[in-house]
């Protein structure tokens, strides 16, 4: 029964920390093609996109480090860091596509 609930509880941690790093880089940000739609326009300026980015990032990582510390366990955190990079990934390719 104990290996059961550490499961869960790994499981919860890793699931909890993705979502929440979803959440903030959806909250403040449009999509990687809406955003690279909106630079080609000029209806959003890059700095600001640049920004956005940095913040969910911030308030990623911190989720994260909160939900480790909270469950004793580093999978939260190394979750919020793989989640965070893949989305400031995909945010700076739509950044370089862009010339403005």
């Amino acid at each position: 029964m104990a290996k059961n609930s550490r499961a869960i509880t790994v499981a919860a941690g890793i699931g909890m920390a993705a979502i929440s790093t979803e959440h903030f880089f959806s909250a403040g940000l449009s999509s990687p093609i809406t955003t690279r739609k909106f630079l080609a326009e000029g209806a959003q300026d890059r700095a600001e996109v640049e920004r956005a980015v940095g913040l969910a990032v911030l308030l990623s990582l911190a989720a994260g480090a909160v939900l480790s510390h909270a469950l004793k366990q580093p999978w939260p955190l190394m979750t919020t860091f793989g989640v965070a990079l893949f989305y400031g990934h995909e945010y700076d390719r739509a950044l370089s596509e862009v010339q403005v």
